[in-house]
C-alpha cells in the first residue's frame, strides 16, 4: 500500500484561512481510497479599538510653527498588536490661520 498526500494552502499573509490536505492510499488490488483534511486557522485576539492607547491632548501656548509639534514630541498612538495584525498609523495635522506674518488678525469669528 502506497499513501500520498498532497494540500492546497488558502491562508491570508496572516496565516489565517485554512488548508485541504488530501490523503490517497493505493494498493494494487484494490484501487485508491482518498480524505480530505481541512485545518482552519484562525486569529484568536484580532486587532480592535480598544488596542489603542492614544497619546494624551498636547497644549502649546503662543503661535509657533505646527511643523515643529509633530508626533515625535507629542507622542504617538501606541498599537497593541500580535503577528497576524497588520496595523500602521500615520497623521495629519489640520491648520487654521488666523494671523498673518505680523501677527495680525487676518479676520474675525463672530
Amino acid at each position: 500500500m502506497d499513501i500520498s498526500s498532497t494540500y492546497v494552502d488558502h491562508r491570508s499573509t496572516c496565516n489565517t484561512g485554512y488548508i485541504t490536505r488530501t490523503f490517497t492510499a493505493s494498493t494494487v488490488s484494490n484501487g485508491n481510497a482518498s480524505c480530505t483534511q481541512t485545518i482552519h486557522f484562525f486569529n484568536p485576539h484580532p486587532f480592535d479599538i480598544d488596542d489603542i492607547t492614544w497619546p494624551k491632548d498636547y497644549t502649546v501656548n503662543g503661535c509657533y510653527d505646527s511643523a515643529d509639534y509633530g508626533p515625535d514630541l507629542t507622542g504617538w498612538p501606541v498599537m497593541k498588536e500580535d503577528a497576524c495584525d497588520l496595523v500602521a498609523a500615520s497623521y495629519k495635522d489640520q491648520v487654521f490661520h488666523f494671523n498673518d506674518d505680523d501677527l495680525d488678525a487676518e479676520g474675525s469669528m463672530l
